[in-house]
């Protein structure tokens, strides 16, 4: 049994954690703007002004936690791509290095790959 780790598809959910990462940003400006109502402006809704202001600090504050995990995720997942990248195009040239040479015909020409 052995482990493959093909850096496309790692890349690839790096993808969508960073766009979990812009979902969250949107989120966070959405309720920037529509959950902080000044008092003054509550009307009738002065009632429930002290709700509504701990259900919007609760939302930002989560938010916020959403925001440094999927933040933190993604830098992790961009290194974890950068080193199965390098580690997989080192391991094909060492596999590279121990074929024989090869002649090879280039449009009617003969190339021995710049040996």
């Amino acid at each position: 049994m052995g482990f493959k780790a093909d850096y496309r598809v790692i890349d690839g959910y790096r993808q969508l954690v960073r766009r979990a990462w812009d979902d969250t940003q949107e989120a966070q400006g959405y309720a920037n703007k529509y959950c902080d109502v000044p008092r003054a402006d509550q009307g009738w809704l002065q009632l429930l002004g002290d709700a509504n202001e701990a259900v919007s600090n609760s939302v930002q504050d989560l938010l916020g936690r959403i925001h440094s995990v999927v933040n933190s995720a993604h830098g992790e997942l961009s290194g974890v791509v950068e080193h199965y990248k390098l580690t997989d195009t080192g391991a094909a040239a060492r596999v590279d290095q121990t074929y024989p040479k090869v002649d090879r015909i280039t449009e009617g020409k003969l190339d021995n790959g710049g040996r």
